[in-house]
């Protein structure tokens, strides 16, 4: 926990670092992973429980963390972003390549491999993020689809169907999806995936309403 207090405004402080990225360390690190998209669901949990149910700041610190216990997170890209001021990708890959793990901002991710369907690499995805909670047959979940940046809605949406289509195969519930851009770069061509398992705290703190430019719920 990191604790800091600001002199000028007698405010005290608590940070909650978002650890939802599974491809930035192994499980045995978990507190050396990267937050990533996940970290929405954070947002929203933290939002719904000092807004409408005034959690103290311990019980807000408390119920964050939880949340940030309870999301994981893998991307994969085509292509690296383009960073401001530069005029070419921070990275490349092969046309028929593409990369699990990539980091919202081109961090290297897991591997490279051969580009294969979209479903396969869903599949894929989904199978390392079931593996690192692990996410089980009956769990409540809900689902975000992030765009990194430069697909279509028709391809998330392609994304969305087969991420449906496994959890439903592995006895997961869907509680809510949301698709969209909520953790970006510039001009990057790849998804995400977020999973958050909801208990009862976290289901009753989600399903608050938020009325945000990013996200309307």
């Amino acid at each position: 926990m990191l604790l800091k207090y600001s002199a000028e405004e007698n405010i005290t402080t608590k940070t909650v670092r978002a650890t939802d990225d599974i491809a930035s360390a192994p499980l045995t690190k978990i507190g050396d992973r990267r937050g990533v998209a996940g970290i929405l669901f954070l947002y929203k949990i933290a939002g719904a429980a000092a807004q409408y149910e005034k959690y103290s700041l311990d019980e807000l610190y408390r119920v964050t963390q939880k949340a940030n216990a309870h999301v994981r997170t893998i991307g994969v890209a085509l292509n690296g972003c383009a960073l401001p001021q530069s005029d070419k990708f921070n990275f490349e890959l092969a046309d028929d390549e593409i990369e699990i793990g990539i980091g919202i901002h081109g961090e290297a991710g897991l591997c490279r491999q051969k580009i294969s369907s979209s479903d396969k690499t869903v599949n894929n995805m989904l199978d390392r993020l079931c593996a690192d909670l692990p996410f089980a047959k009956g769990d409540n979940v809900c689902v975000l689809i992030n765009n990194l940046g430069a697909l279509s809605n028709t391809e998330l949406l392609i994304v969305t169907r087969q991420v449906g289509i496994a959890l439903h195969a592995r006895g997961i519930k869907s509680y809510d999806v949301v698709v969209g851009h909520f953790c970006t770069s510039l001009e990057m061509s790849g998804f995400s995936i977020s999973l958050l398992e909801l208990d009862d705290e976290l289901q009753r703190l989600y399903d608050w309403p938020c009325h945000t430019f990013g996200w309307r719920k």
